[in-house]
């Protein structure tokens, strides 16, 4: 037995094409209009970047005069931030504080020159035991904090108290 169906071929195919249409905004429509307005912003930005470049492009003033500041501001480091005598005291005074060394004489000469940079000669003379002598002279020789260089030491041991004069450099970094 047929029975006739109450929808027509018209309103089948209506609705067919409804659902493909839905289908299609929810699967492609909807998420290439999110991509599309992402692509339009990472258009815009990558203009406003081109434009702010497009000035050093044209004149190149700006970067010159940059890098002569930084240069400046490297050299005047070089010269006079690395190696000054409150840095020296503050480090000295950290390391007899913790090697419990007692420092009876120091001296800071003039900025010299050692292999191109700029270096603060530092003389130090002290007492404490000799373990201790030994882990103060190697604080400095290990030291990751300033570049230091102890170019020279010399040492007399009575039992277990030494006396040691030390001769080192505050050398600034290469930058």
């Amino acid at each position: 037995m047929k029975t006739k169906s109450k929808l027509s071929l018209f309103s089948a195919v209506l609705i067919v094409v409804v659902i493909a249409l839905v289908l299609y905004y929810v699967m492609y429509f909807a998420p290439a209009q999110t991509e599309r307005n992402q692509l339009n912003a990472e258009v815009a930005l990558y203009n406003a970047q081109a434009a702010l470049c497009g000035a050093y492009l044209t004149d190149h003033t700006p970067l010159e005069e940059g890098i002569a500041a930084v240069e400046a501001e490297i050299a005047d480091l070089r010269e006079n931030a690395f190696t000054n005598e409150r840095s020296v005291n503050l480090v000295v005074s950290k390391a007899i504080q913790e090697y419990k060394v007692e420092l009876t004489a120091m001296t800071v000469d003039a900025a010299t020159t050692i292999n191109e940079n700029t270096a603060l000669p530092i003389h130090l003379t002290f007492t404490g035991k000799t373990s201790d002598v030994l882990d103060f002279i190697a604080f400095f020789e290990n030291n990751t904090d300033g570049s230091y260089l102890v170019n020279g030491a010399t040492m007399k041991v009575v039992d277990d108290e030494a006396n040691a004069t030390v001769t080192m450099y505050l050398c600034t970094p290469a930058v």
